[in-house]
């Protein structure tokens, strides 16, 4: 008898950071730009070594994504995806 573990990878994984559904890291804004998907904006603050977290607005596409120089305190906002090392 074989037991196989399915496995499905977090949709909103970001490298090693710790990852905000539903919070926002308002303050602290490094640059921004607009991304079409949650994946850019994540790839966005991996090529910025000023990046300490980054928050991303929830819509069809092309969302603002607003990079941090550090982690501000998250607050509750359901329209944001945000994450921090």
């Amino acid at each position: 008898m074989f037991l196989f573990l399915a496995t499905t990878q977090d949709p909103y994984a970001c490298s090693n950071m710790t990852i905000l559904v539903g919070y926002d890291l308002n303050g602290s804004d490094l640059t921004f730009q607009y991304t079409a998907n949650y994946t850019l904006c994540c790839a966005f603050c991996l090529s910025n070594s000023s990046c300490m977290a980054f928050a991303w607005v929830v819509a069809t596409s092309g969302s603002p994504c607003y990079l941090k120089y550090a982690v501000p305190s998250p607050s509750v906002n359901l329209g944001l995806i945000s994450a921090h090392f």
